[in-house]
């Protein structure tokens, strides 16, 4: 397989974990080893599993609140955009889940995971050993894959999934991030109260800013649609209720203003298959 200087896929799962798993992607820097480049990430609003199976990553700050951060990671809802930088030559395989999904297989609260990146190894023994091992051990998207696969299905065996409200209030938030949160719980009835708490349970983060990622994403989708769009245009087909609002967003989330992350073209490559 041939790859450009800059490669970035998406892969979908099979059948059987299509339920818990967005996508799987792979992207890399086919540049000279000595290259170092910045990289810059965006909340995804949604947990993800990563693999550096080549090159190397650090930053001068780690950018979730526990220090031992590691490449190889399991990290959940990231609250906002950090920085970090790579040898030219770096290569990534990811797991982007859905919202509940990491709750379901892994079987831990998501608070534990918010902002946080813990290492697959500790947190998975062998198992976990055995995929970085063999993500690393190869430059085949479809060995990757099958890893991954292989991986997800052994916590599946061990998961009991049972879905519920908060499992439909992340679904409806993610496909309409217009609506009001008040409607969501009317339609689900279940308080305000009961939803923000049992959604930090299974999400990691209070649905308001969950809604606030994803109205974020919303106009990232409207900016690929529509690449001449006004941003005060964006900004209200997104669901923001004002302009400040709009750039107090892109603000945490990409450290940028809007004009500057869609205008000038500096925008980072969106990572998660938040496209679909």
């Amino acid at each position: 397989m041939r790859y450009e200087p800059v490669f970035y896929r998406e892969y979908s799962p099979s059948p059987e974990l299509a339920p818990y798993v967005r996508c799987y992607a792979q992207w890399q820097y086919n540049l000279d080893e000595k290259v170092c480049l910045p990289g810059e990430q965006t909340p995804f609003g949604c947990p993800y599993l990563t693999v550096n199976y080549r090159g190397k990553v650090g930053a001068e700050v780690p950018p979730f609140e526990n220090k031992d951060f590691t490449n190889n990671h399991i990290a959940g809802q990231l609250l906002k955009h950090y920085h970090n930088y790579h040898s030219g030559n770096v290569g990534f395989f990811g797991i982007f889940f859905y919202p509940t999904s990491v709750h379901y297989l892994f079987r831990e609260e998501m608070r534990v995971f918010t902002q946080k990146a813990w290492d697959i190894e500790t947190m998975n023994g062998a198992s976990g050993r055995r995929l970085v091992d063999r993500i690393t051990s190869t430059d085949s998207s479809g060995e990757m894959i099958d890893a991954a696969e292989q991986f997800l299905k052994e916590k599946l065996q061990n998961a009991s999934p049972k879905t519920d409200e908060i499992d439909q209030a992340a679904f409806i938030i993610r496909k309409n991030p217009t609506i009001a949160l008040d409607k969501v719980g009317q339609h689900l009835r279940i308080s305000s109260r009961s939803l923000r708490r049992r959604f930090k349970e299974k999400v990691g983060i209070g649905p308001k800013y969950y809604l606030r990622i994803c109205r974020f994403h919303q106009a990232l989708r409207l900016s690929y649609q529509y690449p001449d769009a006004d941003l005060h245009d964006l900004s209200f087909l997104s669901g923001y209720y004002d302009q400040s609002h709009f750039m107090k967003d892109f603000g945490v989330f990409t450290g940028k203003t809007p004009y500057d992350y869609f205008k000038r073209n500096n925008r980072s490559p969106e990572l998660g298959g938040i496209l679909r």
